[in-house]
């Protein structure tokens, strides 16, 4: 793979590591499933497969660079990926009318 196939799938994961996390919280379950309450069992899965698609992310980072610069691309790379979701999140609240 190229540096910029790794690079996007890095960023990729991020967001969905992200957005997982984000779910992972009540508040922002409501606003995407409504008032149903999500399970125990589906915020710890919804932790643990954010925190795993984060670290795919960091071994897509190195793959693409050496290890110092892999975690600086990382780091912005999650950075960027939360201010996303952060927006993807406030927008959806924005088109509810609780």
């Amino acid at each position: 793979m190229t540096e910029t196939t790794l690079h996007g799938l890095a960023l990729a994961l991020a967001i969905a590591g992200m957005g997982a996390f984000a779910l992972s919280l009540d508040a922002h379950w409501r606003r995407f499933a409504g008032r149903r309450p999500l399970a125990r069992s589906a915020r710890v899965g919804l932790r643990v497969g954010g925190g795993s698609l984060i670290a795919a992310a960091f071994a897509a980072c190195l793959a693409a660079d050496p290890p110092t610069m892999a975690v600086l691309v990382w780091a912005t790379m999650l950075t960027i990926a939360a201010g996303l979701v952060a927006a993807a999140v406030t927008v959806k609240a924005w088109g509810r009318s609780d």
